[in-house]
């Protein structure tokens, strides 16, 4: 009895890790072009200072996703959280694609 608890435990571990692997490919990309962007776009004086505030809403963000995509999926359905997901993947290409032209010009100014 001792051994198959020990194997449902490891298995219970063991499980999520692929998950938790592959979503951070994409907490990556958001870091490495947030932080080139701000190389760009911040005073070297202030780089430290931004930096925070990019991470910080980074890990808010994951920190507010989980729970709000684990209702939605109780509450509705498994496929919600999906939508969920790919609607805040939407959300922010859409709102990089309205960033873009006044990032370029701040850009050139520099």
């Amino acid at each position: 009895m001792r051994s198959l608890t020990a194997i449902l435990v490891a298995a219970a571990l063991a499980l999520p890790l692929p998950a938790h692997a592959t979503s951070g490919f994409a907490v990556a990309p958001v870091l490495i072009i947030s932080t080139a962007l701000l190389e760009v776009l911040i005073a070297p004086t202030r780089i430290t200072e931004a930096l925070t505030v990019t991470s910080s809403g980074l890990a808010v963000g994951l920190a507010m996703a989980a729970p709000a995509a684990g209702v939605l999926i109780d509450e509705v359905s498994a496929n919600s959280g999906y939508l969920l997901v790919s609607g805040a993947a939407l959300a922010a290409a859409v709102l990089m694609l309205f960033a873009a032209g006044p990032l370029h010009r701040l850009e050139s100014r520099r």
